[in-house]
């Protein structure tokens, strides 16, 4: 269910903005929103939060990629990850430095 829900975001991010950019930006936001929320689960006491976030989300992006995927395909998909999120923090830095 989790990688269906990421490969649907990603289709839709890759159908409407048709950037390579777009796309890179898309994994990064999905990534910190997962993991914020997993956080949010990890620190607050609240049943009713902590079960929802628990059933229905997974982690981050990487927690999918190993639930769904095993040798060699998820080593792969794994430095794909990496260079996702490397390209992310590029962007994200080049944008900073352009503002000043």
């Amino acid at each position: 269910m989790d990688l269906v829900i990421l490969i649907i975001i990603l289709v839709l991010v890759i159908c409407l903005f048709k950037k390579f950019s777009s796309f890179i930006y898309i994994v990064g936001i999905v990534d910190l929103i997962l993991r914020t929320l997993s956080l949010i689960d990890a620190n607050i006491n609240w049943p009713v939060v902590n079960n929802f976030i628990e059933k229905y989300l997974p982690s981050s992006i990487l927690a999918i990629i190993n639930n769904n995927t095993t040798g060699v395909i998820n080593t792969l998909a794994i430095w794909a990850y990496i260079i996702c999120l490397g390209i992310f923090i590029y962007y994200v830095f080049r944008t900073f430095l352009k503002k000043r």
